[in-house]
Order: structure tokens, then C-alpha cells, then sequence
């Protein structure tokens, strides 16, 4: 158990502070002071769609999608608490846009566990393109989505107290990410201690728990390359239960509804597993 909690934090430290913990303050700032909406608002006047036309919409979308899990829940968890997003459209909101970002596909999974550049397309179109088609049906269903609050905040409080609320908020954010991740790292090596005659079967279970060590466990597996990629574009997509427990955390102050959240999931990491046999049928 020790040594899962020192690889657990360790993982915390070196891999998710550094990435996630400027982030979080600097978007918490951009948010309070609305500095995002001008920009975005040109982006939409060019982009198709009725349901997710708002500022409040493409912003945590584009950048939980850019920049990784767990920031789509972080930034629909922040304009929810604003009056930015109705309650119903944070739910969709953060699962549409709570991934693992494109670094952790390319580099980690296509470059440093797959060892093949060749499929690092493929597994970009499998991991993001289930949840933008699924999601953009769900959001259809949300009618207006996002509204906007008619008092802005003052320039004192964006100076002030929205800085210090940001960096409080940011460390928050990642003490309870820290958390989650040493539960989850200590469920997997006990999983992992199972004497199971099937290590492709440990391995998948692994990484429904936890996708980072679960991926590299289905890598380093004597299964082929494309049972390899069908089961982890699968796990990708689905987040494992660490991402969902942090997701629910992180989204605590909203009307997040679990059940949803998690169907979604599964949907996604369905689609993403039959595009990948598909593509690997047509193109390996």
C-alpha cells in the first residue's frame, strides 16, 4: 500500500501539478473577469450550430478538449457558479468536454506505450470524435443553454480578491485531484496482486479504474497491436472511475447528475472502440 500511495503522489506531483495547477488559477481569473466572452464571441459568429452559439459554451469545451482532463469539468464547474450555464447544460457540458487532452494521446499513448507514430491520427479520431458527435446531439436538447449574468464584476475585485480566490481555488482543485489519485493507484495495485491467470483481463481492469497505469499495462501485453488499440482507445475514452470520482468532486456546487455523466462515458468509449476496429480494418 505504501508503495501505490508514493507512485500515486508522485504521478500527482510530477505529471499534474506542473501541467494543471497555473491553469487552473489563470482560468479562474479569465472567467470571474470575463475576459474570455469577447474573444469567443467573434470565434462563434463562424462556426454552425444553434444550441452551443454562447461564449460560456465553447470556452470550457475548446479547452477541456486542448488541454486535458480534469479542465473541462473545472471551467463548466466555474461558470455554472457564476449563472453562466443552466444546470441542466453543465452536466453535458462537462462530459462533452472532460478528456484527456491531445499530449497525453500523442506523446504518451501513441509515442511512449504504443511506440507507433503511425497510429497516433487513429487514435486521435477515436478518442475525440464519439463525444463531439454524441455530445453535439445531447446539447441540441439543451434549450439555451448558457445565460449571462447583467452586472460584471468590478475592477476591484478582478485586481484583488478574484487573484487570491484563484490561486485558493487552484490548490483546492488539486488537493482533491491528489486525493482521488492515490485511492485509485492503491485499488489498482491491489488489483494488480489478484491472482488471476488472465493479465490482459488485470490489465483491462486497471485501467477502468485508473487510465494512465491501465494503458500501460494493455501496452506492454502480449495481446496484438490492434487488440491493444480497440482496448485503449476504449479506456481513454471512458476516463476510468479516478476521472469520474475527480469529475464528481470538482463539479460538487452544480446539479451534476452522475448517472448521465457516466452513460455518456460508456457511449463514447463504445463509439471510440468500433471506429477503432473500423479503421484499423481499413487502414492496418
Amino acid at each position: 500500500m505504501a508503495q501505490d500511495t508514493a507512485a500515486g503522489l508522485l504521478l500527482w506531483y510530477k505529471s499534474v501539478v506542473p501541467t494543471l495547477l497555473p491553469f487552473c488559477m489563470i482560468s479562474y481569473i479569465i472567467i470571474q473577469s470575463n475576459l474570455y466572452h469577447s474573444v469567443f464571441q467573434k470565434i462563434l459568429k463562424v462556426l454552425p450550430g444553434q444550441g452551443q452559439r454562447r461564449p460560456e459554451v465553447l470556452y470550457p469545451l475548446c479547452l477541456g478538449l486542448i488541454c486535458g482532463f480534469p479542465i473541462g469539468a473545472k471551467l463548466t464547474g466555474d461558470m455554472y457558479a457564476l449563472g453562466h450555464l443552466s444546470g441542466k447544460a453543465a452536466t453535458r457540458l462537462c462530459a462533452m468536454s472532460n478528456h484527456f487532452g491531445p499530449a497525453f494521446v500523442v506523446n504518451y499513448i501513441g509515442l511512449a506505450q504504443l511506440h507507433s507514430p503511425q497510429a497516433v491520427p487513429l487514435l486521435l479520431v477515436c478518442i475525440y470524435a464519439p463525444p463531439l458527435i454524441l455530445g453535439s446531439i445531447w446539447m441540441a436538447g439543451v434549450r439555451d443553454p448558457a445565460f449571462r449574468h447583467e452586472k460584471p464584476a468590478s475592477r476591484s475585485q478582478i485586481n484583488f480578491k478574484v487573484i487570491d480566490a484563484g490561486i485558493i481555488n487552484g490548490f483546492e482543485t488539486m488537493l482533491r485531484i491528489a486525493g482521488y489519485i492515490v485511492i485509485f493507484s492503491i485499488l489498482s495495485g491491489a488489483l494488480d496482486q489478484l491472482p488471476l491467470s488472465a493479465p490482459l483481463f488485470k490489465a483491462v481492469g486497471t485501467g477502468i479504474l485508473e487510465v494512465t497505469t491501465g494503458s500501460e499495462a494493455v501496452a506492454s501485453s502480449c495481446a496484438d497491436f490492434t487488440r491493444k488499440l480497440v482496448l485503449i482507445c476504449a479506456m481513454v475514452s471512458f476516463g476510468g472511475f479516478c476521472g469520474i470520482f475527480q469529475t464528481k468532486a470538482i463539479m460538487k456546487n452544480t446539479p451534476f447528475r452522475l448517472s448521465e455523466y457516466i452513460l455518456f462515458k460508456f457511449l463514447c468509449s463504445a463509439g471510440s472502440a468500433l471506429l477503432a476496429v473500423l479503421l484499423v480494418y481499413l487502414f492496418f
